[in-house]
């Protein structure tokens, strides 16, 4: 027998003399029952409170062997309740035929039949081991190792806030195991929310004071004192005027603070005389024989050189030396209608200076291929963000990708060069990590990574001018806007670079779209009609191609205006597709009459007219000077509303209304001086006999080309008498009038503007 086999022999014994040790000490103390794998009982009493547990680490209380479980346990650290498991047992591990761990020989076995047992469980800070162990003769086949899991449960901590000047620190740290996955910095987003604060405004003797403050952390940016304004809105007040006899006197006087800066006292003017040649004294004014006088006063020498009044001479009702009325006869005065004039004022300029598109700067040294370098980046607004790479060498190039809290890559751009860029869509609040790997490195040396941000959404309904740029490749700037009326409203672009151009889409609350157009360039714009008062759209203005700033002038519909009270109305049609309404309310029975006026020559425009109902009734598509409406037979409180169109061309306009007068009333033996002011006027006329028998109405006082339409209704509505063609002087006559009988005179204007005299006599 050989040495080796005598070991063997040896070893054997020894193991069989423990077993039978063990075996004898499992009899003697009751311990051959199974170990028990369930969690015990627990050691802290509760009462009736159900716990929820929170678990410490496992504990290993009995190693495990080659062949034998071991025992592990953890204790609840709230109600100390004990949890106990099993550790699986290792396997042997054989070398040069005897397992290292407890000295037993290896036997001959095919491993047939194997059994893989997780000996350490992986977890995110460190690896995993399992054992690929026969299940015949208990020997480790395969030592596995298990990779580290990733980090399951990321937490955002922010080290420091960020403040508007200095930059924030923040990391992903796992919840698991306490790792730091990585740390980033948030950087300082500027004084963003500032304005000028007036302290004290300018006077004209006193400088004034103002401070532009940060809203964000109450800090004062900047500072100014504007200058006194001086004296400027100053004007000589005569206090007293020269008389040819006395001193006058006179002050200046700033309107702004109406402080008096200075005074004068003009002396006396003395009398300038001049000579009135000698007149002839007329039936109603006196004569004289040539006088002097004073042009500046009341010195004259007429009441020595007074001739009297010749009187008149009348002859059938008139002077025939003056052609004046007898005075029994009476004659009024129909006045016109009061002139009532109004202007629409073009809304005031309100400016909107839209805050600076965020541009960032990011510094990468490209040394070798495969070189990885990273940053981090956290929008304030969600939308496009734009990356694009500048002073890079010929012949380099990088590949970018995007990566969020998570470490989920969002999205990658490929063997970038110089001036390539890439746009990604980032959401507000989430920190972003670009990883930057250099894939071609022909010369060693810096690029820039430049970062566009989105530009937050501005409500732009107060404002008609908004002034806002396109700064880098596929951006996109949103606006709000609510109408302050329905109506039509006008989006146009000024102020573009000649090479700039973009499009425009303008959506309603629910995201559908209402408007679009592509391709603006300058002077370019957008008409979107039926928008609604209190409705908010929004308005996205897209790079197309350049870059630059652009002004976004908004063309807002009017009010309705109810012009019932005036006219005339001065407006002005200012953009393409504006529509100017207004109400017309009848304030009387009778015809009206609706005409556009001061339209510049070759200049026209639309104008409509709908009923009550809101039925289009007419309409003239070329409307110039003097065209119009007729409203005819209108009963008072009848109401139209007018629309007045853009054409071709922004134009001012004026808006006639010709309303129809009230009727006059006419006595025995009077006449009414009256006039027509437009085409279709029909003023009206009542008349009672005082007395029974003839009477003659007549017309006079016109030139010898008018016609005017005359007609005469008795009390019923009945006409009794008519001339279509009444000329200067025609009369019509009623004869067997009883007395109290009640007639209608109405006189058409045919056509004419004029002034007449009707008469009843």
């Amino acid at each position: 027998m050989n040495k080796t086999a005598k070991i063997l022999i040896i070893v054997l014994a020894a193991l069989l003399v423990i077993s039978l040790a063990a075996l004898v000490i499992v009899i003697v103390t009751g311990q051959n029952q199974p170990q028990n794998d369930e969690p015990t009982e627990p050691t802290l009493n509760m009462g009736n409170a159900e716990c929820v547990h929170v678990w410490n680490a496992w504990e290993v209380t009995t190693e495990s062997n080659c062949t034998k479980k071991g025992v592990q346990s953890r204790n609840c650290t709230l109600c100390g309740k004990e949890e106990r498991g099993s550790v699986p047992a290792t396997g042997h591990y054989f070398k040069d035929g005897v397992c290292s761990a407890c000295g037993r020989p290896e036997r001959p076995c095919d491993h047939a039949a194997t059994e893989e047992i997780v000996i350490k469980e992986a977890t995110c800070a460190s690896k995993g081991q399992a054992n690929v162990m026969c299940t015949v003769c208990d020997a480790v086949v395969k030592v596995i190792n298990i990779a580290p899991v990733p980090h399951a449960d990321l937490q955002k901590v922010i080290e420091i806030e960020p403040t508007c000047v200095e930059d924030g620190k923040a990391k992903m740290v796992c919840t698991v195991c306490g790792e730091v996955e990585h740390s980033y910095i948030i950087y300082a987003e500027g004084h963003n929310d500032t304005e000028w604060k007036t302290l004290q405004a300018p006077t004209c003797t006193e400088n004034g004071h103002e401070q532009r403050i940060c809203h964000t952390c109450n800090t004062i940016i900047d500072e100014r004192f504007p200058y006194s304004t001086g004296h400027q809105d100053t004007e000589w007040v005569v206090v007293k005027e020269p008389t040819c006899t006395e001193s006058g006197f006179e002050q200046q006087i700033c309107h702004t603070c109406d402080q008096v800066i200075d005074d004068y006292a003009p002396g006396a003017n003395g009398h300038s005389i001049q000579y009135q040649d000698a007149k002839a004294p007329t039936c109603t004014d006196t004569g004289w024989n040539r006088y002097s006088y004073c042009t500046a006063c009341e010195y004259t020498q007429y009441a020595d050189k007074a001739l009297p009044a010749n009187g008149h001479h009348y002859t059938a009702g008139l002077c025939g030396t003056c052609g004046a009325e007898d005075t029994t006869f009476v004659k009024t005065e129909i006045a016109d209608l009061p002139k009532v004039e109004h202007t629409v004022a073009k809304p005031a300029d309100s400016v909107f200076n839209a805050p600076a598109t965020v541009i960032k700067e990011y510094t990468m040294s490209l040394s070798r291929v495969n070189e990885v370098q990273t940053f981090n980046i956290t929008p304030a607004q969600s939308g496009n963000h734009r990356f694009w790479i500048s002073q890079m060498h010929e012949g380099n190039s990088v590949h970018l990708v995007f990566k969020d809290e998570l470490g989920h890559q969002v999205t990658y751009s490929n063997y970038m060069e110089d001036g390539d860029g890439c746009t990604v869509e980032l959401t507000a609040g989430q920190t972003y990590t670009v990883q930057v790997t250099t894939r071609a490195c022909t010369t060693a040396g810096d690029c820039v990574i430049k970062v566009g941000y989105q530009t937050a959404t501005l409500d732009v309904s107060q404002y008609n001018l908004v002034n806002d740029a396109i700064s880098f490749v596929e951006q996109v700037n949103h606006y709000t806007f609510t109408p302050a009326v329905d109506g039509t409203y006008r989006f146009r672009f000024t102020e573009m670079v000649s090479d700039m151009d973009v499009n425009i889409y303008v959506y309603n609350r629910l995201g559908e779209r209402v408007g679009y157009a592509t391709y603006l360039s300058n002077n370019d714009g957008l008409t979107v009609e039926n928008l609604k008062a209190g409705e908010q759209y929004k308005i996205s203005v897209f790079y197309r191609t350049g870059k630059g700033a652009y002004t976004l002038k908004i063309g807002k519909q009017h009010g309705t205006l109810d012009v019932s009270g005036y006219t005339a109305v001065h407006d002005n049609l200012y953009y393409s597709g504006q529509n100017n309404r207004y109400t017309f309310v009848a304030p009387a029975n009778g015809n009206y009459r609706v005409e556009l006026a001061n339209i510049p020559n070759s200049s026209e425009v639309y104008i409509k007219l709908f009923n009550s109902l809101g039925e289009q009734v007419s309409y003239n598509n070329y409307a110039g000077n003097g065209e119009g409406f007729n409203l005819t037979n209108l009963t008072a409180g009848d109401t139209y509303t007018i629309h007045v169109s853009y054409k071709s061309t922004s134009v001012p306009y004026t808006l006639l209304i010709f309303a129809q007068k009230p009727a006059a009333e006419l006595t025995d033996n009077t006449g009414a001086v009256d006039s027509t002011e437009y085409a279709s006027q029909s003023n009206t006329y009542t008349f009672t006999a005082k007395e029974g028998g003839t009477y003659r109405i007549s017309v006079t006082g016109i030139a010898d080309d008018v016609k005017l339409c005359l007609y005469i209704y008795d009390a019923n509505g009945n006409l009794v008498k008519s001339d279509e063609s009444c000329r200067n002087g025609d009369t019509l006559t009623l004869t067997d009038l009883a007395p109290g009988a009640t007639y209608t005179i109405k006189i058409s204007a045919n056509g004419h503007i004029t002034e007449y005299i009707i008469s009843v006599q």
